[in-house]
C-alpha cells in the first residue's frame, strides 16, 4: 500500500494491514436487483411501479459505485508504534494513533460475517476524549484485532 509507505517514521514497520471485505458490495447490489426484478415483474400499466423500481435500481447503482470507492480507498494498518487508518470515498475519516493510546480493541460480527470472513473493528483510544472508532466490513478482522492487541501487549 503505498500511500501507508508515505507517513510511516524512521524505525517504524507495518506489522498488519487490511481493506475492506467485498461483502460491503452486497447490500446495494441487492437493491439493484430487487428493483431489476420489479421492474420486469409489473405490469407496463403500471406507471409508478415502473417508476419505483427505476429509482431503486438508480439507488442500486449509485451505492454500488459508492461503496467501490469507499472500498478503494479505505485501508487499515497496525505498525509496531502506530495504528493508522484512512476511510471514505476520497479517504476522508483519517485516524492515526500511537499503539500505547489504544485502550481497547474489540470486533463485531454477524453469523454472515462469521461465514464470510469479515467483521466490524472497534479501537477505543484515549486522548482528546475517548475516541470509538469504528471500520465495518474488515476482511481478517479477528487477525487484525489480535495483532493491534499484541502491539498494545509490548508497548
Amino acid at each position: 500500500m503505498k500511500k501507508v509507505g508515505i507517513v510511516l517514521h524512521d524505525g517504524e514497520k507495518v506489522v498488519a494491514e487490511a481493506k475492506l471485505h467485498i461483502a460491503a458490495l452486497i447490500s446495494p447490489i441487492v437493491v439493484f436487483l430487487i428493483g431489476v426484478a420489479m421492474y420486469f415483474g409489473t405490469p407496463k400499466s403500471d406507471n409508478l411501479l415502473q417508476f419505483s423500481s427505476l429509482v431503486l435500481m438508480a439507488i442500486g447503482i449509485w451505492r454500488t459505485l459508492y461503496s467501490l470507492a469507499v472500498r478503494r480507498n479505505t485501508y487499515v494498518v497496525v505498525t509496531n508504534e502506530r495504528f493508522i487508518a484512512e476511510t471514505g470515498p476520497s479517504g476522508r475519516k483519517k485516524v492515526d494513533v500511537v499503539i500505547g493510546h489504544v485502550d481497547r480493541v474489540e470486533t463485531r460480527r454477524g453469523p454472515q460475517a462469521r461465514l464470510m470472513g469479515y467483521g466490524n473493528l472497534v479501537v477505543t483510544a484515549r486522548g482528546s476524549g475517548n475516541q470509538n472508532v469504528v471500520f465495518r466490513h474488515v476482511a481478517g478482522v479477528e487477525a487484525l484485532a489480535e495483532q493491534i492487541r499484541a502491539e498494545m501487549a509490548g508497548k
